[in-house]
């Protein structure tokens, strides 16, 4: 019998979803502290990058130029990002002061800025990957909340209070002003959301909750719905044009659908969503799924047909580290906390629990602090962390420093010695400490540092990874080998070879990224697909394992959510043959001895029928929620993270009061 840890301490913040914009696939998206995470939705949605928050930022939009990424803030400036050395790569200051929305024109060539004072300004992309200040428009009366281009890039359409303008671009001049109108004499109308459609068909939605149809080419109102009972924060228009969506302080996100009729075409509402629970920001549909975030901070998918709901909170895969010595460290947006794991009497009572005898204990916060322009102390994003199987080491990394520590744990006590390995590297994107006092650190210039933690000095360098071209991220460890795999599934293996880790085997290319992978006892490497798909690899002859050649991801779907993540891959040190997976909510036991070899007829195993014989060799655990890691310290102790749900919602601000059929 295994003891099972279910640490339901790790309790980060809730971060919502402020702006969305998408490219190929990539979905960026900006969290209300000011972070960046950057998606890959090709497949099952995964986060690829994170740009930590910088001080004194504060994002209010996103877009995509091509592969480059921009914003606009309220310090008044247009930032681009470096996405391999996560940080901002240029800053150009606007007219106008803060800047509330950008917005790009079809051919990629512009970008333009709304600002506070009214202005709008026109920046241009050169074929250099320069952007270089072109001009302004004429000055507008008021704030420029929302702003978007024509598809001819002739036009650009602004949101105001109370009013709509269209602008010529080649002029400057404002062709057209309309009104938006009032629903209360003394209460301005404010237009927070619009978008354009091909045929010059402007949809706005504003304070009222009205959903509001213009022809761009002679300024005047088509129709106009009352599609919320709050304000409409955001819209999005399907890739054909015939599906409109809308949401916003009232989070039912409504459809309307182009219907064709004998005088032309008309909006007709249609079927609604309830997604979340608090204010919708962004909305944005790829490929007839919708995406939507707002305050609740979780990422949501939606489509229809078949009715399907999937939310995914922000959680990070390597926000756990555990070291044999049950201490575990867990890292929050910007602080990481070490616990001390309880033990028990060794007996199990009436209701299948063990007798606690010595309940967890938190023993340490860690941060690193900076001061902003007015000096005033901010603790900074950590990148990554990581402790040792001893217990021994902790290192973790922000974009400025990469910080070791060395832990004596006794009676209760804890002593911490602090090093900066600063002169090796300023920031790194993964690491991980090796069982012979190394720690292995991956800088954001892609460069491999192996460290030597007893002698303190560099052990060898790569100062270019083989294969790998894009960011690290992942990075798994065992005795003899270690793992690297990039964003775009290269993925390579070092060995120890007479005391130094070298080059050894570069794995073959999938189409898809890896997100997850683990070695196993017999250095066996096991790694999973964003699609779901599973390959095993010998490391000793560098080939392919055979034994998910019919365990496809069709039947992997069968016995977990095939919209979910795998989060992380782990074995059972007691059985060698038996690889165990999770997602959020799901662990999948497979014993890779009775995967049987016909899959027409996938039987599903249920957690009331697991047995030792079962004739499928896979077995699975539901009913968890936010199940974050999964990891076995020993043949008879397991630790498992879980996160409540109810922690992200206790934090939350409230949301619109709604009398609901049968409650409120």
């Amino acid at each position: 019998m295994v003891q099972v840890h279910y640490a339901r301490f790790y309790k980060p913040k809730t971060k919502g979803i402020n702006c969305m914009t998408l490219s190929n696939s990539k979905l960026a998206l900006s969290r209300s502290d000011n972070s960046i995470e950057i998606w890959n939705i090709a497949n099952t949605p995964f986060i690829e990058i994170i740009i930590p928050y910088t001080l004194e930022q504060h994002i209010q939009g996103l877009i995509w130029v091509k592969t480059r990424l921009f914003s606009c803030d309220l310090q008044g400036f247009l930032n681009e990002y470096d996405l391999n050395l996560l940080e901002i790569k240029s800053k150009l200051s606007v007219t106008g002061e803060a800047a509330y929305c950008l917005d790009t024109d079809t051919s990629n060539q512009h970008i333009a800025v709304g600002t506070d004072q009214g202005y709008i300004n026109i920046f241009s992309i050169s074929e250099e990957n320069e952007v270089l200040f072109k001009k302004f428009l004429d000055k507008q009366e008021g704030k420029i909340l929302c702003l978007k281009y024509d598809t001819t890039g002739n036009f650009i359409v602004t949101g105001s209070i109370d009013v709509i303008r269209i602008f010529d671009v080649n002029h400057g001049h404002a062709l057209h002003k309309m009104s938006t109108g009032r629903s209360e004499k003394n209460k301005p109308t404010i237009t927070w959301c619009l978008n354009v459609l091909s045929e010059f068909v402007i949809i706005t939605g504003d304070s009222r909750g009205k959903l509001t149809f213009w022809d761009g080419k002679i300024g005047a109102q088509i129709e106009t719905y009352q599609s919320h009972k709050a304000d409409i924060l955001s819209i999005c228009v399907s890739e054909n044009e015939d599906t409109i969506f809308c949401a916003g302080v009232d989070p039912i996100i409504s459809s309307f659908a182009k219907v064709n009729v004998k005088d032309g075409c008309k909006w007709v509402k249609n079927i609604q969503r309830r997604v979340h629970d608090h204010d919708v920001k962004a909305l944005i549909q790829h490929k007839n799924k919708l995406y939507s975030g707002g305050v609740d901070g979780y990422l949501g998918l939606s489509y229809h047909p078949p009715k399907t709901l999937v939310k995914y909170p922000s959680l990070y895969n390597d926000s756990v580290s555990l070291s044999e010595t049950k201490m575990m460290l867990l890292r929050y947006s910007n602080y990481l906390e070490v616990w001390k794991l309880g033990e028990s009497e060794g007996e199990v009572g009436f209701n299948q629990m063990y007798q606690i005898k010595n309940v967890p204990k938190k023993i340490a916060v860690i941060e690193r602090q900076i001061k902003d322009s007015q000096g005033n102390k901010e603790r900074e994003f950590i990148l990554c962390c990581a402790i040792s199987k001893d217990g021994r080491w902790i290192c973790y990394s922000t974009i400025s420093c990469v910080n070791l520590l060395e832990l004596e744990y006794v009676d209760e006590k804890l002593k911490l010695s602090s090093t900066k390995l600063n002169d090796l590297c300023e920031s790194c994107t993964r690491l991980g400490f090796t069982q012979f006092n190394e720690l292995i650190l991956i800088t954001t210039e892609k460069v491999l540092i192996i460290y030597d933690l007893e002698t303190k000095s560099l052990k060898n360098k790569f100062e270019t990874i083989p294969h790998i071209t894009n960011n690290v991220l992942l990075l798994t460890i065992s005795q003899e080998y270690f793992s690297i795999s990039d964003i775009t599934g290269n993925a390579v293996v070092f060995k120890k070879d007479n005391k130094l880790w070298k080059f050894y085997w570069a794995l073959p290319k999938y189409s898809c990224p890896i997100i997850s992978m683990a070695i196993g006892p017999k250095s066996n490497l096991i790694v999973a697909y964003s699609d779901n798909q599973l390959s095993a690899y010998e490391l000793c002859n560098k080939k392919i394992m055979t034994i998910f050649k019919s365990f496809n991801s069709t039947s992997l779907d069968h016995y977990r959510n095939k919209h979910l993540p795998i989060r992380n891959i782990t074995f059972d040190l007691s059985n060698d043959n038996i690889i165990i997976l999770h997602d959020d909510v799901t662990i999948v036991v497979i014993n890779k001895d009775k995967i049987p070899s016909d899959e027409s007829k996938p039987k599903i195993a249920k957690l009331d029928k697991v047995l030792s014989g079962n004739k499928t060799g896979i077995r699975t655990i539901n009913g968890h929620q936010h199940l974050l890691y999964l990891e076995q310290i020993s043949k008879k102790e397991c630790v498992a993270v879980e996160v409540n749900p109810i922690s992200f919602l206790s934090e939350l601000p409230p949301c619109l009061k709604q009398t609901l059929f049968g409650k409120k």
